[in-house]
């Protein structure tokens, strides 16, 4: 996981970056990792998958709004299905 992290932040001073995980590991790794938090004020787009899901589990609302607290205003979201 480390090595994934460093990875991840080296890349970002590089280019685009695309993280892909679900809202709940994403929560996780925002509320844990302090360098990660940093890395989101770049970030443009919050792209979910799974949105009909999504809506359908509250906890799933509770951890898209946990996520939202970490990202610059005026991100575009998409969601899909």
């Amino acid at each position: 996981r480390d090595d994934q992290i460093s990875s991840l932040k080296m890349t970002a001073k590089q280019s685009n970056v695309l993280v892909v995980a679900t809202p709940g590991r994403l929560v996780d790794l925002l509320e844990d990792r302090s360098d990660l938090r940093k890395l989101c004020g770049s970030i443009k787009f919050l792209l979910l998958d799974e949105a009909d899901c999504l809506a359908k589990n509250k906890d799933s609302c509770e951890e898209i709004e946990r996520i939202r607290r970490h990202l610059p205003d005026g991100i575009r979201t998409c969601l899909f299905s």
